[in-house]
């Protein structure tokens, strides 16, 4: 019979590493700025060197590094997603900031739009939608119809 340390009978298995502070924990690592300036020296035509300010992307924040800054996987981070309502919403806030990262990156043009756009289908609710008409069963009969009239 599992027990445990105050003795009564747990469900079996190993205990959660959940916190509560992890809800805000989540939102504090997904709220990252964008970009952060810093300074790039450069040596002019005529030998002065300047220093100039220069705008770089942060790094984006994901699932798998904030994982490991508790030192669990990403699985028992979803996990906690099904077992802790709470969480849940910070998760689903996280993933919300993620997205905005991601799509102002690609607006100011910082990041690659190929890589942009890839990230964007993969790590988001985002996808790429064609249209595509479909004429339907009347139309095709029509076509049909108008062919054998015309004795083709």
């Amino acid at each position: 019979m599992n027990k445990s340390e105050n003795g009564k009978k747990h469900a079996g298995g190993r205990p959660t590493s959940y916190k509560p502070e992890y809800c805000e924990a989540i939102l504090k690592f997904f709220s990252v700025e964008r970009f952060k300036e810093t300074k790039e020296t450069v040596t002019t035509a005529k030998g002065t060197v300047i220093e100039k300010p220069v705008r770089i992307m942060n790094e984006l924040p994901t699932l798998e590094r904030f994982a490991a800054t508790l030192g669990v996987s990403t699985e028992t981070v979803k996990n906690w997603t099904r077992h802790f309502p709470a969480f849940n919403e910070a998760f689903t806030r996280a993933k919300e900031l993620q997205k905005d990262f991601i799509v102002q990156a690609g607006f100011s043009g910082m990041a690659n739009p190929v890589f942009a756009k890839f990230t964007a289908i993969n790590m988001t609710d985002m996808r790429d939608k064609t249209e595509v008409e479909h004429s339907g069963l009347e139309d095709t009969l029509a076509a049909i119809r108008a062919k054998k009239k015309g004795g083709n």
